[in-house]
């Protein structure tokens, strides 16, 4: 099933990761279950609005649903992702994951991937981890 992701302002940097209810594929197709989720997200400010207008329409459409709520504090404009599941890479490296917007896919960043498992696997200081220069062979490593 397609998954939305969305660039992470905070530390490490890496991404977010909306998942679709599988449960609502009984009810819609999947662009259809995408589309819903990444409106409503958009809603709540989880998933940013892609231009200054849509954000602006956001607000307008929560005032006037809402009158008595506070006017909801959305993101800046920005970017989010919808990929296949089966393209994206080993998820024990997720917070290493970062967007390659060239080739339009979630790359590992390996300087990253290389902390995340020096920490997970408890691997000491001493060792060199630098030497793997591939995800297989990194995670060999405990």
């Amino acid at each position: 099933m397609k998954q939305i992701l969305i660039p992470n302002p905070n530390p490490p940097y890496n991404l977010r990761q909306v998942h679709p209810n599988p449960d609502l594929l009984e009810f819609a197709t999947e662009q259809q279950v995408v589309d819903f989720v990444v409106r409503r997200n958009k809603e709540v400010g989880v998933i940013p609005c892609e231009s200054e207008a849509e954000r602006t329409d956001m607000i307008l459409q929560c005032q006037f649903r809402h009158p008595k709520l506070v006017a909801p504090d959305l993101p800046q404009v920005g970017p989010h992702y919808v990929v296949e599941d089966t393209d994206l890479p080993d998820d024990y490296f997720f917070d290493a994951w970062e967007w390659d917007g060239v080739n339009q896919k979630v790359e590992v960043n390996m300087v990253k991937a290389r902390v995340v498992h020096r920490i997970c696997a408890n691997i000491p200081a001493e060792v060199d981890l630098d030497q793997f220069t591939t995800l297989e062979s990194l995670k060999g490593v405990v």
